[in-house]
Parts: structure tokens; C-alpha cells; sequence
């Protein structure tokens, strides 16, 4: 047997995310190992039941400090992405 090599790597890791707070709002960023333009995100916000889905690596949220999230990436074709959230980050 020998492997198949990949057209699409893996990312090895869940996303690093830092977070920054002006006034009433929080902007997150996060970074990850091997990104694809096709990647997309769901974002858990601590206390809000709805996941938020987003295509850029980047969220800005209101509401009272703080705010907590966790990230997961996606693979648009469903394939070599972390199954965990990142650390959750407060900002």
C-alpha cells in the first residue's frame, strides 16, 4: 500500500485566536497552520446559542465585555481540519 499524496494539506492544529476590544465592540482574528481560500469558519459565542459562520479569518462582535469565542475551521470539501475549537479568547 503507499499512500496517495494530497492536493489539499491538512491543518495539523485548531485556529490561534486574538481578540481586541474597543467601546461596545470586540474584533477576533485568528491564524492557522495550511489555510485554503475556500476554508470557512463557525464561530461559538460563550452565551449565545447560535453559531456564526464566517468565510473571512476576522469577527467583530457587539455586545458588554466580555466576549468569548471559539473558533473551528472548516474544509469546504469536508477534509483534514481540526474536529476541536480553538482555546476559548475573551476580549
Amino acid at each position: 500500500w503507499v499512500p496517495m499524496p494530497t492536493s489539499r494539506p491538512p491543518t495539523t492544529s485548531a485556529p490561534v485566536v486574538t481578540g481586541t476590544r474597543a467601546g461596545g465592540r470586540a474584533t477576533f482574528t485568528w491564524t492557522y497552520d495550511n489555510p485554503l481560500d475556500s476554508d470557512y469558519f463557525n464561530v461559538s459565542v460563550e452565551g449565545r446559542p447560535q453559531v456564526e459562520r464566517t468565510q473571512d479569518p476576522t469577527i467583530t462582535l457587539e455586545g458588554p465585555a466580555p466576549l468569548c469565542i471559539g473558533v473551528k475551521v472548516l474544509r469546504a470539501d469536508g477534509s483534514n481540519y481540526p474536529k476541536e475549537y480553538s482555546a476559548k479568547v475573551c476580549a
